[in-house]
């Protein structure tokens, strides 16, 4: 939902001959990430999830078990 409109629509998934019901969503989501990531390579552009973005995640992630086992607030960065 933006700015109160809701518009719905269908999805069609394309069936590759390497995946299977009911998995050939998240085999579709593995394709188009590995494409866009070649596309990238070979443009020389920057991916729409970097590496940058991945490790801030990865210090999310792991800074909230380590805020779960202290008891204290997690200041993202501050693992490195």
């Amino acid at each position: 939902m933006s700015r109160g409109v809701v518009t719905n629509e269908d999805l069609v998934i394309p069936e590759h001959h390497w995946a299977s019901v009911p998995w050939n969503a998240i085999q579709d989501s593995v394709y188009n990430i590995q494409r866009h990531w070649v596309d990238c390579l070979t443009t020389g552009t920057t991916p729409e999830t970097s590496g940058t973005d991945t490790l801030t995640l990865l210090d999310i992630t792991l800074g909230a078990y380590v805020s779960l086992d202290s008891g204290e607030r997690y200041t993202i960065g501050s693992l490195s």
